[in-house]
């Protein structure tokens, strides 16, 4: 009997193989902690969370290059790596809120219905942290990539008034032969006020 191969696009073996690390991931997790709610230090969380939603997608997809900017003497900005995040804002993001308690009675659960449940918790504070630190990341991009626009405006509308007085001084060079080719004109014209013509008068009658 012949066997024949089915074919598989290799993105499905490869969601596979992400999925299977997120399991095993979370039940190391599970065996290290014990239960969800034990008590850890907002650092060993934080290097946890960060570890385990990267490592996997470092692993499979490479990190794409970078974007080459168009380096100027003037500009000072630069984007060669980038800046950490402050560890204030990563505590607050691993912060333990009281608003998160589950207020209702528990549930008598089997072992297995209570062990699935556990990852699911785990899943989900991973995802909730997971997407808060994303966040923060951005908003320092962002904060940062406006501060770079300020800086280009700054230096734009700086280059522009240079130019406005480069162009106002060249004027002015030229305007003075203009007017100096002006006086000898203005000066051969006769004169006609009221006291040329009163003092004329005067001659013409001596």
């Amino acid at each position: 009997m012949e066997h024949h191969q089915i074919y598989r696009h290799k993105k499905f073996d490869m969601g596979r193989k992400i999925e299977k690390c997120d399991l095993q991931l979370k039940e190391e997790l599970i065996s290290r902690s014990g239960t969800p709610c034990t008590s850890r230090s907002p650092f060993d969380a934080a290097n946890q969370s960060v570890s385990l939603g990267f490592s996997d997608q470092d692993a499979d997809f490479p990190p794409l290059p970078k974007r080459r900017r168009l380096g100027s003497s003037s500009s000072s900005v630069s984007y060669q790596s980038a800046s950490p995040i402050i560890t204030e804002a990563i505590q607050d993001i691993f912060k333990y809120h009281v608003n998160m308690v589950r207020k209702f009675p528990k549930k008598e659960r089997s072992p297995k219905d209570q062990e699935r449940r556990n990852k699911n918790t785990i899943a989900c504070r991973m995802s909730r942290r997971k997407k808060k630190f994303d966040d923060l990341q951005i908003e320092q991009q962002y904060k940062e990539c406006s501060d770079e626009h300020l800086k280009i405006a700054e230096q734009s509308l700086r280059a522009r008034v240079y130019l406005n007085h480069l162009k106002q001084l060249v004027k002015q060079e030229d305007h003075p032969l203009v007017s100096s080719r002006r006086v000898p004109e203005e000066n051969t014209k006769s004169n006609f006020s009221i006291d040329y013509l009163i003092g004329g008068i005067k001659q013409e009658h001596a």
